[in-house]
Parts: C-alpha cells; structure tokens; sequence
C-alpha cells in the first residue's frame, strides 16, 4: 500500500517484533545534520506517540520515548521516527531498527503539484492562519512557496526526504489535537488501505476553524493505488470527519490521463496541451448540449448535481470527468 506523493510503500514493513534496545540503539552516524526544517522544540512539543497518544519527550542518545507506555522511537537521519511498531523493519542479524527508504530521487515534486491542482488559490487569505501540516510530503517541494506566502510549514511521510520533518503514518498521525491551521494532502488518499481513518485523523490535529486542502484521483489509471474517489465519495469522508466543504473541483486532462497510460505517449507539454484542447471541446460541446436541451445556463450553480455545496453544469462536468478531485473544506469553530 502506498502513502504520500508517488508510489510510496506505507505497508511495506512486515510486522515484526521491536524492543527498545533496537530503536536506542540507532546511533548518531544515522543521523544526517542537514535537516532542519522546523524548529526542533517546537516540533517535539507536537510529537505523540502513535501508539498510545502519550507525549514523546527525549531519551537515551538520539532516540525518543513516549511518557505514557514508555515506547522508544529513533531518530533517522535526524528526524523522530514515529512510524506504528507494525511498521517498522528490524534488522534480524544487528537487532536494529532500519532506516525507511529515502525517496530523495524519485518523489514527486510538491512543485507540481502546486501548480497541476492549484494550491495557491484554495489557501485562506486570513493572516491568522499560518501552520500547516503537509501530509505525505514527499519532497515538500510546495514549502518554499508556502513559506514566501508567511506559512510556517511542517511535513511527515513515512519514508524519508530532505522535506521531512518526522516520520509517520497517516492512519495515526503522531501530534497533539488541535496542533495547526491547514492540512495539505495532495494525492494521498487513493494510496491508502482506509483513508477514511485518515481524513479523521487530518480533522483530528486541525485547530476549529482550519482548513484540509487536498487531491485525490477519480478517473486516473491505476498507479499502486487502492481508492479512486468521486466528488460525491470525497464529500462523504469530509463531512463524516466533521468537516464542512466548500470547494470541489475536477483537476487535470482526462485525454492525456487515459490515452498516456494506454498509449507510450511521453510527458512531452505538447501531448499535455493537446489532451487538454480535446477535454475543452468535448466540455465545450457537453455544456452547448445541456444548456440547449435544459434552457439553463451552465454556469449558474445549483444543487441538482447530488453534492452537499452548489455546483454548475460545467463545474460538475468537470468533476465527473475528472483524473482527480480537488477539495476544500473546514473545521467547524466551537460554539461561542
């Protein structure tokens, strides 16, 4: 099962048994200084222990401890470990925690994925919202923009890369409630074995108030994936974590999404341009049919499309013909 930008293994760890010798005894020389990202306090004051729920606070060496059941998870190059017991991988012969893969070369760009689902304009315009959490970062590559923007930006995965501030598993996010004001989750959910449990644990560390932005694929190919979901299926796993939706949009060329995987047809932006020209038409002609036959305008928003917010035709066509579905919604603020 795979978790994260990209085909990342989130089960690829058999489960085995784990003691607390072999997480203490992940030394120094596995630690890699250049990371940094966050303020190390201010991180470790988030940190819960997936496990129990407990507070992490710092042990023997590099590794952490959990206050509650007394768990200890190492630090791998220089970021805390939090990965579930389950998941972790000892070596039978040194009795050692291994390091999970390091994804540096083939992650894909948080850059894009800035760009391909348009992050910018999904996020809130309020000065007060400033932490965000990136769920199944990859390589981060969205938190240079998110930091020129003033956010303050920490990022987990369960496989490590310079964009990683910790180590984690999305079904069981190790921080504390309430811990900040925007999860970004961009192309995650299909990869995992229950994102529902996932979209609630996203709810969960959101403060009342904050926001999840997120992606999703609909009618993409398979990719190691597990979910492909519909707008009407992403409304549901929002509003059944307690969360209000507010955006819903379909994302990318449905042409170039199918023919590319059918066909060895390249990433060349000439092929991604001309599948995009062959959805604009056929929208054009769906929308011209439907605004004929129905003496409605296409893009007056209405809620005769089976979603909770208003949709319009051409809003609608979209997300049903859609590679991936893009969101927006919010956690409710407490009552006064």
């Amino acid at each position: 099962m795979t978790f994260g930008h990209g085909a990342h293994e989130i089960c690829s760890f058999p489960p085995s048994g784990r003691n607390r010798s072999a997480v203490q005894d992940m030394s120094a020389s596995d630690v890699d200084t250049e990371i940094g990202q966050v303020g190390a306090r201010d991180l470790l004051a988030r940190l819960r222990c997936p496990e129990c729920g407990g507070r992490v606070v710092p042990a023997a060496g590099e590794a952490l401890e959990c206050e509650g059941c007394g768990r200890a998870y190492p630090r791998v190059r220089g970021v805390p470990c939090l990965l579930p017991e389950s998941m972790l991988r000892v070596d039978p012969e040194r009795g050692e925690v291994e390091a999970p893969e390091d994804i540096t070369e083939h992650a894909t760009g948080g850059e894009y994925h800035w760009n391909a689902y348009g992050i910018e304009s999904l996020l809130p315009t309020s000065g007060a919202d400033r932490e965000v959490l990136l769920v199944g970062c990859g390589d981060a590559g969205e938190r240079a923009r998110l930091r020129g923007m003033g956010f303050r930006v920490e990022g987990f995965d369960i496989h490590w890369s310079p964009g990683t501030d910790f180590l984690g598993d999305a079904h069981r996010i190790p921080v504390a409630d309430e811990s900040y004001d925007i999860a970004i989750s961009m192309q995650v959910l299909e990869h995992l074995h229950s994102p529902w449990i996932a979209v609630g644990e996203m709810a969960r560390v959101l403060r009342p108030g904050g926001w999840l932005i997120g992606s999703v694929a609909f009618l993409k190919p398979y990719h190691g994936s597990y979910f492909h979901i519909t707008h009407e299926g992403v409304t549901h796993l929002l509003e059944e974590a307690g969360l209000e939706v507010d955006v819903l949009r379909g994302a990318q060329s449905l042409t170039y999404s199918l023919y590319g995987g059918l066909l060895p047809l390249g990433k060349a932006e000439w092929r991604r341009k001309a599948g995009a020209a062959i959805d604009r038409l056929l929208a054009w002609l769906r929308t011209r049919y439907w605004e004929t036959t129905r003496h409605l305008d296409a893009d007056e928003p209405g809620d005769r499309f089976g979603a909770t917010i208003p949709l319009s035709f051409r809003t609608f066509d979209k997300l049903r013909f859609a590679p991936a579905v893009v969101f927006r919604a919010r956690k409710p603020l407490r009552p006064a």
